[in-house]
């Protein structure tokens, strides 16, 4: 092959070396691949209105889109009402009075950016 494509897969370094078929030459280059660091999370809705059993995902999208580290914490302040899977499905257990809303928030692992989901009585 006349040319050779490097692709970075995670961060760290790495020595690529080169050779002639008959082996006679080498060539050598060191790379270095950097973390890329987390700027921001978002969540494709800010607002829910669910009845009781029902769900829905919210879709968390961490920010740049090539960060080295997309690792997402997601959680409830009121889950006996509302609840959160670690893949972002948000489920309604039961009704609360209706001027209140639970909180869905998504956290970043790294350097903890944070987006909330509000979720009101259906």
């Amino acid at each position: 092959m006349p040319n050779g494509l490097v692709t970075a897969i995670s961060e760290g370094n790495a020595i690529i070396v080169a050779t002639t078929k008959d082996g006679q030459f080498s060539k050598t280059c060191e790379i270095t691949v950097n973390k890329v660091y987390v700027t921001g999370v978002t969540l494709n809705k800010t607002r829910l209105n669910l009845d009781v059993g029902e769900r829905e995902k919210l879709i968390a999208t961490v920010l740049p889109a090539n960060a080295s580290n997309k690792a997402v914490i997601w959680t409830s302040n009121k889950p006996d009402y509302v609840s959160v899977s670690q893949d972002g499905i948000v489920t309604r257990h039961k009704y609360e009075n209706s001027w209140n809303y639970t909180t869905i928030t998504v956290t970043t692992v790294d350097y903890g950016y944070s987006a909330r989901c509000e979720v009101y009585n259906k």
